[in-house]
C-alpha cells in the first residue's frame, strides 16, 4: 500500500510541474483566448492550487497511515480543495 502512494505522489509532483510549465509558457495571444468566462491563466491557477495540496496530502499518507490523514485525503478528492 505504501508503494501504491509512493508511485502516486511522484505522478502528481510530475504532473504539477507539467502545469507550473504550462503556466509560465502561456503567450500573451494565448492568454487572451477566454474559455468559460476567464483567461486561460486564471483558469490554471486554482488547478495548480488543487495539485499543491493533492501532493502535500499524499506526502503526508506515505508517511504514516492513520485514519485522520485517510478521511483528510479523500474529502480533498471529494470536494476538490
Amino acid at each position: 500500500m505504501h508503494r501504491i502512494f509512493r508511485f502516486l505522489l511522484i505522478l502528481m509532483k510530475y504532473i504539477f510541474r507539467l502545469v507550473k510549465k504550462m503556466k509560465k509558457n502561456i503567450s500573451i495571444s494565448q492568454n487572451l483566448k477566454v474559455i468559460n468566462g476567464l483567461p486561460l491563466k486564471e483558469q490554471i491557477s486554482p488547478m495548480e492550487v488543487k495539485m499543491r495540496n493533492y501532493i502535500h496530502s499524499l506526502a503526508l499518507l506515505t508517511k504514516g497511515f492513520t485514519s485522520q490523514l485517510w478521511i483528510l485525503f479523500f474529502r480533498m478528492i471529494k470536494f476538490g480543495t
